[in-house]
């Protein structure tokens, strides 16, 4: 597969012959232009499994530096039980903590720790503590590359326990995730670590997108709603960006509207998205969707974009409405999913209240991560 990358700002053009997250010149970001993106999802091989299908359009020169646990294929399931409470005739989810680790961050590290392996890089840096370290450490194992992780949560964390027994090397920081990323970059400029910056750079997203892949090839006919927890987006754009290559080729004919969720704590998009002021009170303010605890997602343009140009939009919900909706999961369809997950069933009853999304229409969620990932909710009858 030939490739390069393209600057989104300024245009500059860089080859694949090392590991880049931003353009040189002027700082913006990259994306990935393939040799040949019209026929990319007609290449698909069947006879593979996981991410080995999807490689004539994955950022990958050689298949042989695919770092892989067999991530991806998670099954597609009827919610009947969900759809009678909604009021929604077809609505279905993607279980995607089904993936090895228990979250879709699989799919993007499997990419970007293959990238990193095919550019010689042999170790990196970035923040150890949620699903995105807990994959990123396991796929680092795998491909025998030093993880330094920046921890600023307890060591009683599961997910930091997880990243400490997959052999990362531990860096303990006192204060918040700022805090960490600040001692990181420190530490990446003096020993001349590779900072990782997964939320900026490409190739975590290009993973992702093989969701819209499976998504077309699963179902007979594409959604007309697609729910997603968003912090960083990395999950909304890899949808978005495999849905506009499957376009472009023919392969589907319209690209379901794109719907965004965050909490009532951290609402950046949803601000931006309407065009309101909105600053955290990162002294004050939680929400028990920590995997959208996110107060600066750094391509908030795009996924304004992603939600306005799909018909879609953004929407917040209270921890409240997440703890009932993941119960109701739990009880209904015997799915136990993390609160950030359930945050998409929460959205759905408020875009189906407001007429969004109508009964006749079909409604897929991605569940990102495995319940038991978190300390389990408290129980109420």
């Amino acid at each position: 597969m030939s490739f390069d990358l393209a600057c989104t700002n300024c245009g500059e053009t860089y080859d694949n012959s090392e590991y880049r997250t931003t353009c040189q010149s002027c700082n913006g970001f990259l994306r990935i232009r393939y040799d040949t993106p019209s026929v990319a999802s007609k290449r698909i091989n069947s006879k593979l499994t996981g991410m080995a299908r999807y490689l004539p359009m994955l950022p990958l020169s050689n298949s042989h530096n695919l770092v892989t646990m067999g991530e991806g294929n998670t099954p597609i399931v009827s919610l009947s039980r969900i759809g009678q409470i909604l009021g929604i005739n077809s609505i279905h989810a993607k279980l995607e903590y089904m993936n090895p680790t228990g979250a879709f961050k699989d799919r993007g590290n499997a990419i970007q720790v293959s990238v990193l392996k095919e550019t010689g890089v042999d170790k990196i840096a970035e923040i150890g503590g949620g699903n995105t370290g807990h994959s990123l450490a396991a796929y680092c194992a795998k491909a025998g590359i030093t993880f330094a992780a920046f921890a600023f949560e307890s060591n009683e964390n599961r997910k930091v326990q997880t990243i400490m027994q997959a052999g990362a090397e531990m860096h303990w920081v006192n204060g918040n995730r700022q805090d960490a990323v600040n001692a990181m970059k420190i530490f990446c400029s003096q020993s001349g670590t590779l900072n990782l910056s997964y939320h900026l750079n490409t190739y975590f997203i290009e993973g992702n997108k093989t969701i819209a892949y499976e998504i077309a090839e699963q179902m007979r006919s594409i959604p007309d709603h697609i729910i997603v927890p968003v912090g960083n987006g990395s999950l909304l754009l890899g949808m978005l960006w495999g849905f506009e290559e499957m376009l472009q080729d023919g392969r589907i004919e319209r690209i379901p509207s794109l719907h965004a969720v965050q909490s009532l704590a951290f609402q950046p998009l949803v601000a931006a998205f309407h065009k309101k002021e909105w600053s955290p009170d990162l002294s004050s303010q939680s929400t028990v969707a920590i995997g959208i605890k996110i107060a600066n997602p750094p391509r908030l343009d795009e996924l304004i974009e992603a939600c306005r140009g799909t018909g879609g939009r953004p929407v917040t919900v209270s921890d409240d409405e997440i703890i009932k909706w993941q119960g109701h999961l739990n009880r209904l369809e015997g799915l136990f999913v993390e609160p950030t997950s359930a945050t998409v069933l929460a959205a759905a009853e408020r875009l189906v209240y407001d007429g969004t999304i109508r009964s006749d229409q079909k409604i897929l969620f991605p569940l990102t991560g495995f319940g038991f990932k978190e300390p389990m909710p408290s129980i109420t009858n």
